[in-house]
């Protein structure tokens, strides 16, 4: 009923049918947020030939639907794109074309296929070891294939939003954040900061270059002697809720490990809904670990509520 490939090349024709199949499922899974591949990149993998992303196509056969009909013709039925880093580790994007979903096309692909990361040369001669993929929006269907096929399911993230008109705690310190100055000491003040919040539950790897950045504010908490001690990075540029408006993305939110001040996360993260109200947002979106309890307490005693859960899973 299925085959499947990988592919270094594809004509033109072929180019057409995934990026025919991926915009159709962006627009079919917009509401649903449901874990997507972007065709730009799909497309720059080709052009740049890269021995660590990988490209499956799976193709459903020809097949007749109701007696004594034509057989519906062949088609491409699902896109995989697969990134391996140099542990071995695949991240693995799959995509079902939307008028196929109910056919089973991705249990399909998994019992043929198999999930065999110890064999030789990888899974599927891939060179991947190990792997694990991302459903976006707990997708039901991806829980039942991690359940048939006891995959493991290894982190969930939860998103969060705020709306920023919302009342928030006006004796929270706020008043010891503020933006991040961009002076040769101040700059070298943050980078201190960053790499004492390495080893912390909420490290903030990128925040240094989001200074740079025309869509992003940083915005930096103090002790009393001046040093950073908290950071948080928001995302003005709008992310469309279908329920609560236009809204930016808080990116990091960091506390020193040293710091014993809980209220200083929270500070920040009113900060942050300060600055989107200021720039006309109507929500802030935060994407937490649920195995985060300090982020996930200071989210809920700032107004945040649940609004899906990511799952990764993993083998």
């Amino acid at each position: 009923m299925i085959t499947y490939q990988w592919h270094t090349e594809l004509g033109d024709s072929e180019l057409t049918e995934v990026r025919n199949l991926l915009e159709s499922a962006v627009a079919y899974d917009s509401e649903a947020e449901f874990s997507g591949i972007d065709f730009a990149d799909v497309e720059n993998d080709i052009k740049q030939p890269d021995a660590n992303k990988k490209l499956l196509l799976i193709r459903m056969l020809a097949r007749q639907t109701r007696a004594g009909e034509d057989e519906d013709p062949e088609c491409l039925a699902g896109v995989l794109r697969m990134v391996i880093d140099r542990h071995g580790v695949g991240d693995v994007q799959l995509v079902v074309a939307p008028e196929l979903r109910s056919l089973g096309v991705v249990t399909l692909f998994v019992e043929r296929a198999g999930l065999d990361v110890g064999a030789e040369g990888g899974w599927l001669g891939s060179g991947a070891r190990s792997l694990r993929a991302w459903a976006q929006g707990n997708h039901p269907a991806a829980g039942r294939l991690s359940d048939r096929h006891f995959i493991p399911r290894t982190k969930r993230m939860w998103k969060l939003i705020r709306l920023v008109d919302e009342p928030f705690d006006d004796n929270l310190p706020l008043s010891r954040v503020s933006p991040a100055g961009t002076s040769p000491e101040q700059v070298r003040a943050l980078a201190t900061f960053v790499e004492r919040a390495e080893g912390a539950a909420m490290p903030c790897p990128g925040l240094l270059s989001d200074l740079d950045h025309d869509n992003k504010t940083v915005l930096v908490a103090v002790d009393g002697g001046g040093s950073v001690v908290g950071a948080v990075t928001l995302n003005k540029k709008p992310v469309i809720s279908m329920e609560f408006g236009r809204c930016a993305v808080v990116e990091y939110v960091s506390r020193d490990p040293a710091n014993d001040e809980p209220a200083l996360t929270r500070a920040l993260l009113t900060s942050a809904f300060i600055e989107a109200a200021n720039a006309g947002l109507e929500g802030v979106i935060a994407y937490v670990d649920s195995d985060n309890a300090e982020l996930v307490n200071a989210c809920r005693l700032t107004r945040f509520q649940h609004d899906r859960t990511d799952v990764r899973f993993g083998l």
